[in-house]
């Protein structure tokens, strides 16, 4: 199915460059906010989870290909930046670390009790992604165009990582030593450590394993934009339709972006 649909838009691009006699193409740069839309869980497991937009960059190489005076195909090549912010608080993790002697007894176990862990994350990924919008041209004044435009696009992750980055969080400790010829036990408990704030970033896996990311991903587009002489500036929204992830829990892109390009 993957591959039918990218044929096709291929077949559109092509056909269209090679009946085109006026066409023209074009480069843009551009600031990208993108999120997630999901039916992930607010408390979920214990905890607090927040998404935000965070903002990215884009590059694109554009192809202007006229039907007739007012409506166009406009195929694209983009490097896109998408991702989400994440404020989080989880409550509850318990880790347990066990001692034995050379005669495998049981001797000490340290229980760690992890309380309030707070932070943020940001998830970055790398696209590579072909648009195909149809659009609308119609002259405002003498010197300005006004546009409207609607398509899909399909997408290609390259790489992408995630940032975390733990504001605080306090850790109390159960020490539990075991006297095996007795049986007694002596139960220690520690004072509570505040631990200083640590980051991590960590490579995303991408594969079809559980809560691995999906390298595949398709759209919606549409935007409008103004142009004056060979210079546009165009506004559009993108609604992705794949579910990012490998998950219970759906996470698909949305993404608002700004783009000032220029018409050679």
């Amino acid at each position: 199915m993957k591959k039918i649909l990218f044929t096709i838009i291929l077949y559109i691009i092509f056909s269209n460059i090679v009946l085109s006699q006026d066409m023209r193409y074009g480069v843009a740069i551009g600031w990208e906010n993108s999120n997630y839309s999901t039916n992930y869980p607010i408390n979920y497991k214990a905890g607090d989870l927040d998404f935000r937009s965070r903002p990215g960059f884009k590059i694109a190489f554009l192809l202007e290909c006229p039907i007739n005076d007012n409506i166009f195909i406009v195929p694209e090549f983009v490097f896109t930046q998408r991702g989400v912010k994440q404020d989080w608080l989880r409550d509850d993790l318990e880790i347990r670390d066990s001692i034995f002697n050379e005669n495998k007894e049981l001797v000490k176990t340290k229980i760690t009790h992890v309380e309030k862990r707070k932070g943020k994350s940001v998830e970055n990924i790398n696209y590579l992604q072909l648009p195909v919008n149809i659009m609308y041209k119609t002259q405002i004044t003498s010197d300005v165009k006004f546009s409207i435009f609607l398509g899909a696009y399909i997408g290609y992750a390259l790489s992408g990582n995630v940032t975390s980055d733990v504001i605080d969080y306090n850790v109390t400790s159960d020490v539990i030593d075991y006297d095996v010829a007795s049986g007694v036990i002596d139960n220690n408990k520690e004072e509570p450590i505040t631990k200083f704030p640590w980051s991590q970033t960590e490579t995303i896996k991408f594969g079809s394993g559980e809560k691995e990311y999906k390298k595949f991903d398709m759209g919606l587009n549409v935007g409008i934009g103004l142009e004056y002489a060979d210079f546009f500036l165009n506004l559009q929204y993108n609604m992705g339709l794949i579910n990012k992830l490998n998950y219970e829990y759906y996470s698909r892109n949305n993404n608002i972006g700004i783009s000032l390009g220029y018409l050679f």
